[in-house]
C-alpha cells in the first residue's frame, strides 16, 4: 500500500469526507486537493502528510531500513 492509499485509509477509518479533512487542515487545502492526495496527483512533502494525518487523528511514523534488509 502506497502512502496515498494509505491516507484515503485513515480518512475513512476517522468517519470523516474529504471536505471535512480539508477543513480541519486549514486555508491552503479543499476537497480537490484532499482528493488529489489520496489518488497520488499531488506530490507531499512530510510536513502536508503530517497535517493530513493530524486532520484524522493519526500520528506519523517515519522509518528508515538499510535497503538489503527490506524482504519482498
Amino acid at each position: 500500500m502506497n502512502y496515498a492509499e494509505q491516507l484515503k485509509k485513515i480518512r475513512i477509518q476517522s468517519g470523516m469526507t474529504a471536505l471535512e479533512v480539508a477543513e480541519r487542515m486549514g486555508n491552503s487545502f479543499n476537497e480537490k486537493a484532499i482528493l488529489a492526495m489520496e489518488s497520488g496527483e499531488r506530490n507531499l512533502g512530510i510536513s502536508s502528510i503530517e497535517k493530513y494525518a493530524e486532520a484524522c487523528g493519526f500520528l506519523i511514523k517515519i522509518e528508515f531500513y538499510r535497503y538489503t534488509d527490506v524482504k519482498e
